[in-house]
């Protein structure tokens, strides 16, 4: 696991869910780079059933650096992980929030984003 540093995007006390009326696969997971400035984006199911996951105790400490509560938004799953930008490499930790609104619609929440220092 890396080592968590400075939180770049901190939504935590003001978590604000968007309707995502095209994807089907949860909405997408979007904010800049801190080091390059580009876009970090990944479509929530593939952040979620890629290869990378975390382990258990990854999963673990990063709920506790983020404060991760059960349910940040009504009817909404809380899930961790990290992404890397696809510009320069620099990986994140990230702490969403998302679930189903109605058949098959989603809404996704972007809590909060930690850089991952080396």
């Amino acid at each position: 696991m890396c080592q968590l540093g400075k939180i770049i995007v901190d939504n935590r006390d003001n978590v604000k869910p968007f309707y995502d009326d095209v994807s089907m696969g949860g909405g997408f997971i979007d904010f800049q780079c801190s080091k390059c400035g580009s876009s970090v984006r990944k479509e929530k199911f593939y952040f979620l059933t890629d290869g990378e996951r975390p382990s258990a105790e990854e999963v673990e400490e990063l709920k506790v650096f983020f404060n991760v509560i059960k349910e940040p938004y009504y009817n909404h799953r809380s899930d961790v992980g990290f992404m890397k930008c696809t510009s320069c490499e620099d990986e994140y930790a990230v702490y969403i929030s998302g679930g189903e609104v109605q058949m098959g619609r989603y809404q996704t929440a972007l809590i909060a984003v930690a850089e991952c220092k080396v």
